[in-house]
Formats: C-alpha cells, structure tokens, sequence
C-alpha cells in the first residue's frame, strides 16, 4: 500500500510541482556524505545559512512548474469557453452561419504566464543568494551583482571563476529576463512602446498588463477546425499563412517549458560546482 509520501509526490508530480526534486535529492547526499565545497564544511553558520537557502531555491524553482501546470489548464479553459461561448448556433438571426472564426484575449492565461515570469525571477533572486552565501554576500538579489561581487573580489579562486564563466555563458538566460529587453518570449510585449526597454518583470509590476497575440479558433456547428488554432502568445512575427493553417507550436506554454528545461539544465550546472 501506497504511504503518505508516495501519495503526497503523485499529487506533486500532477501539478508540475516536483521540479527540484533531484535537486533535493542531490543535496541530501552530498550532506550525507560530507561532498561539499570545503567553505561550505569549515564554516557551520555559512552551512546553515546554505541549507536554508536551498530549500527556498527548490521552492521557487516548484512554483515556476506549477505555473506552467496552471497555464494549461487555462488555456483548455479558454478553449472549452470558445467553443461553447462562439458556436455558431449562439449567432443572432440573420446571422446564420456554419462557421465562425474567434479571436480572444485569454486574460487568466496571461495572468498565470505573469505569475510565471514573476516566479523566474525570483528563481534568480534566490540562485544569487545561494551562491552568494559562499562569498559572504547572502543578500545579493541578481546574477548580475553577483557576477560583479565575484569577479571584483574572488575571481582568483577556482570556484568563483568557474561560476563565473557558467554565468557569463549563459547570459542569454537570465540577462534579458532580470535586466532589460527580452531574447526569450519575444513574442510578448508591452501594451506601451515607452516600455520596450524594461524588462518583463518591471513591466507587469510597474507598469501595465503585458499583451500576447490572441487565441484564435474556428468553431464549426458540429465541431473545431484545429488546423485555424493559433495558440495564445503565437509569435506575431511568423503568423503568416503557412503558421496559420500548419505549426500551431509557438504558443506562451510550448516556450515556457523549453525556457525551463534550459533553465534547470543551467542551474543544476552550478549546483554540481558545490557539491
């Protein structure tokens, strides 16, 4: 029989909520075993300090899954409503068609894909921390402070560099997401051309609401063509004719989780320098 635990990561794992867990499972047996950066093991505060802030890495790092979990169920949300809302059947008389194409603002979806940039930030936050607690700089909020901290005042020992040189190479993924612009969800902006230049995150908390290209359908009386779909967020720079009737693939969901999946691939990259 099935023990509370095993219970318990099931009802995880369906939310997209488990996505530290090998982290999780990594560090418990470095600690066990004493496999850990000798910083880190001379110096019991630091340690605590370390441990603490790892299990609020693997927080932050879960809520991101589960925010692409919430998207989902959205975005089918929307779809059913779409579906039920535009049939044909629901047009006025003199009205009467066969088929009827929509296009719709999927405002909760944008709002889960809000609380997913948010999250990813944070992730940052807490990343920089993590490592910064090494250095003896736990508060440092962003990997572009940390990236100085280090080369300004470690870059001579052999784990700063190393952090630094995964960090400098992976600027692509974090740069444009904690500072300015964006390289990765290109396809999203700001309702106001004044704001190109800040970042997402800057946008949605400062600012005003982020706008993505809407979710397009054509609902028949019997049923949808999936073919005229266009995912909610679809890039606008590829919503020509060949987009349209063929590749639905470049919604906001299909490009959080390949963000993602590089995201974890880069930070476990980190994690393997320290223990």
């Amino acid at each position: 029989m099935k023990d509370y635990f095993d219970i318990k990561k099931e009802f995880l794992r369906r939310k997209n909520a488990d996505l530290a867990e090998k982290f999780e499972q990594d560090f418990a047996k470095a600690l066990g075993k004493n496999q850990i950066c000798d910083i880190l093991l001379d110096d019991n505060e630091k340690l605590s300090q370390f441990k603490n802030k790892m299990r609020d890495l693997c927080k932050r790092i879960n809520s991101v899954g589960f925010e692409i979990n919430q998207m989902k169920i959205e975005e089918k949300e929307w779809e059913d409503f779409i579906k039920n809302a535009c049939h044909p059947d629901r047009l006025p008389k003199g009205m009467e068609t066969d088929w009827v194409t929509v296009a719709e603002e999927p405002t909760t979806l944008v709002f889960a894909f809000e609380s997913f940039l948010f999250f990813v930030d944070s992730t940052f936050a807490y990343l920089s921390q993590l490592v910064g607690v090494i250095f003896g700089n736990p508060k440092v909020n962003s990997l572009g402070k940390l990236k100085n901290i280090l080369k300004n005042n470690y870059f001579e020992t052999n784990l700063a560099k190393k952090i630094i040189d995964i960090i400098e190479k992976s600027e692509p993924l974090w740069a444009k997401k904690q500072e300015k612009g964006r390289e990765y969800f290109d396809n999203v902006e700001p309702y106001f051309d004044v704001h190109k230049d800040k970042s997402l995150r800057d946008i949605i908390a400062h600012y005003q609401t982020i706008k993505v290209c809407p979710m397009q359908m054509t609902i028949g009386r019997k049923s949808y063509i999936p073919e005229h779909t266009i995912k909610a967020g679809s890039w606008k720079a590829k919503l020509d004719e060949k987009l349209i009737w063929g590749n639905r693939s470049f919604g906001l969901i299909n490009e959080a989780e390949k963000y993602v999946k590089n995201l974890l691939i880069w930070i476990e990259s980190i994690l393997k320098l320290i223990y």
